[in-house]
């Protein structure tokens, strides 16, 4: 995906290291416990894991912006596609 750079806040690659780690409170919500590369930090995330499922020693990316419209993003296929959340 091609990223405005300038409009980026923050990025850093994610590790799920605990999965709900206090029990489950919630039917399609889980609390993971991720540790992150670059900055060494912790982060404790709730995710709705029926529309993203994710485990522990999964891996994501945490990109936050400065505004919704990211640029574009080129599928498998061939097709370009403007990334931004409406």
């Amino acid at each position: 995906m091609d990223v405005d750079t300038e409009k980026v806040q923050f990025e850093d690659d994610f590790e799920v290291m605990d999965k709900d780690p206090d029990g489950k409170k919630f039917d399609r919500v889980s609390r993971f416990v991720c540790q992150s590369d670059l900055y060494d930090m912790s982060l404790t995330l709730d995710v709705n894991v029926e529309i993203y499922p994710m485990d522990v020693s999964e891996r994501f990316k945490m990109l936050l912006t400065k505004d919704v419209n990211l640029g574009t993003a080129t599928d498998k296929n061939g097709n370009v596609w403007e990334v931004s959340r409406r």
